[in-house]
């Protein structure tokens, strides 16, 4: 938002856990590319947006990954969140919603939900999995390792042995952000590409064999594939072919052309979203004799009031000599009202376009995630 950069040509990503989708909450893109090194992911990826598209709610997207009914379950519990969720796991599989689920999927989808999502929704634990059991909701309590940049904890790790597909948070906060998310899908084209290997790859080859040579704005998701160094070096030379209308992608040198990369996991704040910048024959990097290229960091400011408090929840697991029983720093110290005040007050709602200042609203004061503190109570 504060880069002018959510309306895109092209959303490039990795497919992995389809983490993507989080985005779309706030980008407009054009076209989406999902793309994978593993066939499995780009599947799975295929999958989780069907089930999105065939839900209406974000409690029966759950519902239909789980088997169980959210919303009859938060009639009688409240809200679905970590604190109740072995509850709602315990119940019964409900075999209206599994049959429906089947029958609203393609076919090419069908077998691979009663493979994959079938077992986890009888309560199986995939022993030798990356992801040994799924949830609803993110327990960070149960987390065992901190981030690099020390912000909050790490989880999607084998050694957690569970994964949440986030409910209550992002794209399935609220109602207004899962629609937000659906209808992006359902209006911006979408291709799926296997196989590729992205440090080595052209554009061309994780989009679906088209072209974003001639796309001026295009943001690229690569999640933590540099920075836990599941992949090779990425050369500047080669991320310039990226950038629509470069001089190496053989059309014009566009004076507009921008690639922004963002990434997970980094050590360092300023790693998380980065403009290449550089390399053209923009009038002021001509000027400035700033023609070499070079990444620019768009995430090197201060967001703590924006981000929620439970996005720095500590785990309990770390011990007496790790993390105390404080929130993380990163993120807002308080909740409730102050919270709200403290988010209200910021420069960059203060200042936002009315068109803008509902989506800001959700990102930064969602529907709250209770906390679990070192003494181990609710709040």
């Amino acid at each position: 938002y504060k880069a002018d950069f959510l309306k895109v040509d092209s959303f490039v990503s990795v497919a992995g856990s389809l983490m993507a989708l989080q985005f779309l909450v706030a980008l407009e893109p054009g076209v989406i590319h999902f793309f994978d090194m593993n066939p499995c992911a780009v599947a799975w990826g295929q999958l989780l947006v069907e089930l999105v598209l065939i839900s209406e709610t974000p409690q029966e997207f759950v519902s239909r990954l789980f088997a169980r009914d959210v919303a009859e379950f938060e009639k009688v519990h409240g809200s679905l969140t970590h604190l109740n969720q072995a509850l709602f796991l315990q119940s019964p599989v409900s075999w209206r919603w599994r049959w429906s689920t089947e029958r609203a999927l393609p076919a090419s989808s069908r077998a691979l939900f009663g493979e994959v999502l079938g077992p986890f929704q009888d309560g199986l634990r995939r022993l030798g999995w990356n992801t040994a059991s799924l949830v609803p909701c993110e327990d960070r309590t149960r987390m065992r390792h901190v981030t690099r940049s020390g912000l909050g904890a790490q989880g999607r790790l084998p050694g957690d042995g569970f994964a949440s597909v986030l409910y209550g948070e992002g794209f399935l906060a609220t109602q207004w952000t899962f629609e937000r998310v659906r209808r992006v899908l359902e209006v911006a084209p979408i291709t799926w590409t296997a196989g590729v290997d992205f440090p080595r790859a052209k554009p061309e080859d994780c989009s679906g064999g088209s072209t974003t040579g001639g796309d001026k704005r295009t943001l690229l998701y690569v999640m933590d594939m540099f920075s836990s160094g599941f992949a090779s070096h990425w050369p500047l030379t080669v991320a310039e072919a990226w950038r629509g209308g470069s001089i190496s992608a053989g059309g014009p040198a566009a004076e507009d052309a921008r690639l922004v990369v963002v990434q997970s996991i980094t050590e360092r704040k300023g790693q998380l979203v980065q403009e290449l910048a550089g390399g053209g024959a923009a009038e002021e990097e001509v000027a400035s004799g700033e023609r070499q290229l070079r990444w620019r960091s768009l995430s090197d400011w201060d967001s703590t009031p924006l981000l929620p408090p439970h996005i720095c929840q500590p785990s309990m697991r770390q011990g007496p000599s790790g993390l105390s029983g404080q929130l993380l720093p990163g993120c807002r110290q308080v909740k409730g009202e102050d919270g709200r005040r403290l988010v209200a007050a910021h420069p960059l709602l203060q200042e936002a376009h009315p068109s803008s200042l509902r989506l800001l609203q959700e990102l930064a004061d969602p529907p709250e995630v209770p906390l679990v503190l070192g003494d181990g109570v609710g709040l």
